[in-house]
């Protein structure tokens, strides 16, 4: 008969070695749903990051376009003025008495004038509002870049943050300065918007930088692919424990029920 204690010890042994399987079992079953998570983030944040790469080009002739425009608008607000100012002048000079045939001539002249004026006004007026039209939907399209660019922002921090509770509940060290960089820049937005003197144009930097990110994600993959293969390899090795315990065990048994019979022949 086996000894009681000798029992309990390897009965234990063996709890815990299957604890151990079905806890590796668990953690590679999370790892490979994590990698297959980061698989899909990898390939959604490469397509957004060639079309943003395809439109970067595009992107800067409408900051130019609306630097331009700008510009434009504001000389020709300026003109109007400077017109309506004119016109003003002749007005009061038409309304003062007419003295002579020297001041009916010179009151023709200064009426040729005011239509001239008139004419340029209405024409600088279309012009300034055309271009008004133009800068509203070359801004109105500079917004909706602007509103991509915060969703890959978030995007981002969404990723650290994975990241970082990822470096808590598992044993693997992710390190990215390049990412950390970002995501500095990212949370110091008003700093840099500050520095640039536009909003727009700190977004567009970031834009730049969102390649250290994919770099990022590519390492990742490669770290979670070896920590699977690394559990997989200890899972392996708890089995064969297991297994050459159990064996052990059993040529053990085996031979503690053949001593007695032994001895009983002997005797």
């Amino acid at each position: 008969m086996d000894d009681p204690i000798k029992q309990r010890k390897h009965n234990r042994k063996i709890r815990n070695l299957k604890t151990q399987i079905e806890s590796l079992e668990m953690k590679i079953d999370e790892l490979e749903h994590e990698a297959r998570n980061k698989d899909e983030a990898l390939i959604r944040q490469r397509k957004r990051m060639s079309m943003l790469i395809g439109g970067d080009e595009r992107i800067r002739k409408l900051f130019e376009e609306n630097t331009v425009l700008t510009r434009m608008l504001r000389s020709r607000e300026n003109r109007i003025e400077f017109l309506i100012n004119q016109l003003n002048k002749h007005n009061l000079i038409l309304e003062s008495p007419i003295g002579s045939e020297a001041s009916n001539d010179s009151s023709v002249t200064l009426i040729q004038q005011e239509m001239e004026l008139r004419d340029q006004l209405i024409a600088i007026t279309v012009e300034r509002d055309v271009l008004q039209r133009h800068l509203e939907a070359v801004q109105t399209h500079m917004e909706s870049i602007h509103n991509e660019n915060l969703e890959l922002q978030m995007g981002m921090k969404e990723i650290l943050d994975g990241l970082r509770q990822s470096d808590v509940t598992t044993d693997m060290v992710l390190e990215c300065p390049s990412l950390e960089r970002v995501c500095r820049m990212l949370e110091n937005r008003s700093i840099y918007s500050g520095l640039n003197g536009n909003q727009n144009g700190e977004d567009l930097t970031q834009m730049i930088l969102l390649k250290s990110e994919l770099d990022h994600i590519r390492g990742q993959n490669e770290q979670l692919r070896i920590e699977l293969k690394n559990l997989r390899s200890d899972f392996l090795s708890v089995i064969d424990e297991y297994t050459t315990d159990i064996l052990n065990n059993w040529t053990m048994s085996d031979g503690d029920e053949r001593a007695p019979t032994l001895n009983e022949t002997n005797s």
